[in-house]
């Protein structure tokens, strides 16, 4: 188990992560999770209410649920971190604060003057809160998979339905038209908003999941045909085509899925780069001064001097 929480990185996980954000604060972050929440719950009712018993057949409708799911979960971490115990320091703590420090005399060292920090408000760490402390960890670990996989399944999925399945010579009522446009794009677009705004990391071995997720979908798909007796997508019907064409289409989109997460990993290796580069820039070095650091995901801080 603990090699498995290793390659993992269970055991480098920071769940207060999921909770802040680069560019917003916690409160702005849990006020964006909440509304997508409630939209999301919406359109999965209304995809439920249209496919009914073969809800479960379809990878968009899964993916949509792993979507939702996630959203309530994450607008869960939020919420806890937003008003729980120690909220109000977690919230509202400065990204960086200047003490004053009188000035060395003959070479000695800088003497940095008593200064009232407020230390203690910090006493409520968030690791000490409900779904963030270690006892917690079967959670976090769900959250933290549940991302890996929409991340990379919503933006599979728009490409394989524009590009393989969509028909425009199709009778649609405005019902499906919203559905269909609901799962097959507007879910991307909330999948990009979600990675700007966390702060939630990737692991490279995390690719692994992505491919088991999916042959367990495609092993479904071939389930389903052998008691219902049909394809739910024709690109796996065996009989309209060429087996070796099924399986290369098999292929490609198990390969495809691996390309996009590391594409993701990239783009959040970058996203969280550029994120400690704008808190070093809003760090002003002045004179005569040590400015504290304080960085609320990690809940530490440190003192750095600035010289001439």
């Amino acid at each position: 188990m603990a090699v498995l929480s290793r390659f993992f990185g269970f055991d480098r996980l920071d769940t207060e992560t999921f909770a802040t954000s680069h560019i917003l604060s916690p409160r702005a972050l849990f006020a964006v999770r909440l509304v997508v929440t409630l939209y999301a719950l919406a359109v999965l009712g209304a995809m439920f209410y249209q496919n009914r018993g073969p809800f479960f057949f379809y990878l968009t409708c899964w993916g949509f649920l792993g979507l939702t799911t996630y959203f309530i979960l994450a607008t869960a971490f939020s919420a806890v971190y937003c008003c729980g115990p120690g909220a109000a320091a977690r919230v509202h703590r400065p990204r960086h604060t200047l003490v004053a420090v009188n000035e060395p005399q003959n070479g000695a060292d800088m003497d940095v003057s008593a200064c009232s920090d407020d230390s203690d408000r910090w006493s409520v760490r968030a690791a000490d809160l409900p779904l963030f402390a270690p006892q917690y960890r079967p959670y976090q670990v769900v959250l933290w998979f549940l991302y890996d996989t929409i991340i990379v399944f919503h933006v599979l999925v728009p490409i394989i339905y524009w590009s393989m399945l969509y028909d425009p010579s199709h009778h649609s009522t405005p019902f499906l038209t919203f559905t269909n446009v609901a799962s097959h794009a507007t879910d991307l677009v909330l999948i990009l908003i979600e990675v700007a705004c966390n702060r939630a990391p990737l692991v490279a071995s995390h690719s692994l999941i992505i491919i088991v997720c999916l042959l367990l979908y495609m092993a479904l798909a071939y389930v389903v045909h052998a008691g219902q007796h049909y394809f739910v997508y024709p690109f796996l019907d065996y009989h309209l085509n060429p087996p070796w064409k099924v399986v290369l289409t098999l292929l490609a989109m198990v390969a495809g899925s691996v390309v996009l997460f590391y594409i993701q990993y990239f783009v959040h290796v970058t996203r969280d780069r550029l994120g400690a580069c704008q808190r070093q820039k809003a760090a002003v070095p002045v004179r005569g001064q040590v400015e504290r650091l304080a960085t609320p995901a990690m809940g530490m801080e440190k003192d750095v001097d600035f010289k001439e």
